[in-house]
């Protein structure tokens, strides 16, 4: 199978020279302790590449490094250390990007942020950009996010749909109804408001499926 990454560096497709003992993600959540199992290492062919001999990369584009003294002397194209046609890549937009978000207006006890999110392709073009605002409020911690009622409702709501279509109705109904929804350490916000209203979207649902299973 043909590679399509590229390095981050140079551009210059990578290659799998040989296979490497090293632990993934995968092997690092799944079994942390185990023993690494032997995978394919991406790397660059190109001997004037900084990257040459200082790092590799697995099968999606995440990094790991040979050499740290050599590491530190790499300068990645756009600061992004993924090679080019890689989930990483795109991931490391997506996910990780935070250089646009600012501090819109700072109170005493919150701030006002203006944080923005992505969406790019496997080399890391952003093909779409999409800006909200945020409130974090200040503790002894520093600031935490806060998230507002509605947002939580809507959130909660689609966790509902979510269980409805993989374990049923029955399954999403009896968890509503269950006695530790009761319990006085859960906020009142979820055991007031979030319950009855999660429960009647369930209920909905379950009489929509019933229809659509009669026509």
């Amino acid at each position: 199978m043909k590679n399509t990454m590229k390095c981050p560096v140079c551009r210059t497709e990578l290659i799998v020279p040989c296979s490497r003992v090293y632990q993934d993600l995968c092997e690092h959540v799944c079994d942390p302790n185990g023993r690494p199992s032997s995978k394919p290492s991406h790397e660059c062919p190109n001997k004037y590449c900084t990257a040459n001999g200082a790092v590799f990369w697995d099968d999606m584009g995440d990094l790991y490094v040979m050499d740290t003294d050599a590491f530190k002397k790499i300068k990645f194209i756009d600061g992004n250390d993924a090679p080019f046609g890689s989930f990483s890549r795109q991931n490391k937009i997506e996910i990780c990007k935070s250089d646009e978000n600012y501090d819109f207006l700072t109170f005493k006890k919150f701030k006002i942020k203006r944080v923005f999110s992505y969406k790019a392709d496997l080399d890391g073009n952003i093909l779409k950009r999409k800006g909200h605002f945020e409130i974090w409020r200040k503790s002894s911690q520093g600031y935490v996010h806060h998230v507002g009622n509605l947002r939580m409702i809507r959130h909660m709501i689609g966790s509902i749909h979510s269980d409805f279509k993989l374990r049923g109705v029955k399954y999403t109904i009896e968890h509503l109804k269950s006695p530790r929804w009761n319990d006085k350490s859960i906020p009142f916000f979820f055991r007031d408001w979030f319950r009855p209203i999660a429960y009647y979207y369930a209920v909905c649902l379950s009489k929509v499926y019933r229809e659509k299973i009669k026509s």
